[in-house]
């Protein structure tokens, strides 16, 4: 596969049938909007959430991302 040179073109020109997951800062959050699925913020800046004591790595962090990202997708909200 060919390294696309800019992520965030590529990423607006793929066309697929699916609802895409973007992981990432709140910069790439528009990409997120402009193809109607699904955004989690997942490293700095984060300005749609505060975080204090939580990170996606290890075991831990990996269940924790699991975690956030299905709560992303099922519309879920931790009270």
């Amino acid at each position: 596969m060919e390294k696309p040179e800019n992520v965030s073109i590529w990423m607006r020109e793929k066309s697929d049938d699916g609802i895409p997951l973007v992981l990432g800062s709140v910069w790439d959050s528009p990409i997120a909007d402009e193809r109607a699925g699904y955004y989690l913020s997942i490293g700095a800046p984060a300005a749609d959430r505060l975080v204090l004591d939580c990170h996606y790595a290890g075991f831990r962090g990996g269940l924790r991302l699991l975690e956030d990202i299905y709560g992303k997708v099922l519309g879920l909200t931790v009270q």
